[in-house]
């Protein structure tokens, strides 16, 4: 009896957590919240060990700003790495951009030419670039 009760327990639990089909008053396109759309969202990381303030708000304001005109945040983080399993680990400022831009956005060719930018202005060896798809609105 014990196991038939267990057994219940868990269908039950486990149909709370089936996928319903998308509401439209929910939202745009599936989006759980009224007034959503699928959108693009970019982030991207700079390592900062090498570049002062006055570098970056300038780097910010001139180039960044160029290619996302209609917005986008910055935020400062620590970025860290190991680069040998018995390597110290090491530790580098950074800041980080996220932008959300609508679906089908040629974000491509914008992050490219931010990363490019950066590495060739602050002699870096990368900019970390990541995309997905999320529901969002503004």
């Amino acid at each position: 009896m014990k196991h038939a009760i267990v057994l219940t327990v868990v269908v039950a639990a486990l149909a709370g957590c089936a996928l319903e089909a998308p509401d439209p008053a929910a939202g745009q396109r599936g989006c759980p919240v009224a007034g959503q759309a699928r959108m693009t969202m970019l982030k991207m990381y700079f390592g900062r060990a090498a570049v002062s303030d006055v570098q970056w708000n300038e780097f910010r304001d001139r180039v960044i700003a160029d290619a996302f005109p209609d917005g986008f945040t910055v935020y400062d983080a620590e970025g860290a790495w190991r680069p040998g399993p018995s390597a110290a680990t090491g530790h580098e400022r950074a800041s980080v951009l996220e932008v959300a831009l609508p679906r089908g956005a040629d974000v491509g060719p914008k992050a490219t030419q931010v990363a490019e930018a950066y590495k060739s202005r602050f002699a870096q060896l990368s900019v970390g670039v990541v995309t997905w798809t999320v529901c969002g609105g503004f």
